[in-house]
């Protein structure tokens, strides 16, 4: 996720996903068993959460997100770790 040209065909595949859903907004958030990852339960039938309630929900239990893609992941010497997730509103597109 730290290319930036990965980065952008991915920012242009979920532009399109939110558009189709008619949300205003896109949580990133890593997959790797981190706090913000619990979001991901949400999505399924016993939960069946919107992404508003996915937003307050790391709003409540992790504060307030990065500033971008980039400030998620923290590089370490020979592996990466994460910390947060970003809300990507669009607003360069």
């Amino acid at each position: 996720m730290l290319d930036k040209d990965i980065q952008y065909a991915l920012r242009k595949v979920c532009y399109e996903l939110m558009q189709t859903m008619k949300s205003s907004f896109v949580i990133y958030v890593p997959d790797n068993a981190a706090r913000e990852s619990a979001i991901m339960d949400f999505l399924w039938d016993d939960e069946n959460r919107d992404i508003l309630f996915m937003k307050n929900w790391l709003l409540n239990h992790c504060g307030l997100p990065k500033n971008s893609i980039e400030e998620i992941y923290i590089q370490c010497e020979h592996y990466w770790e994460s910390d947060g997730y970003f809300i990507d509103e669009f607003k360069d597109f």
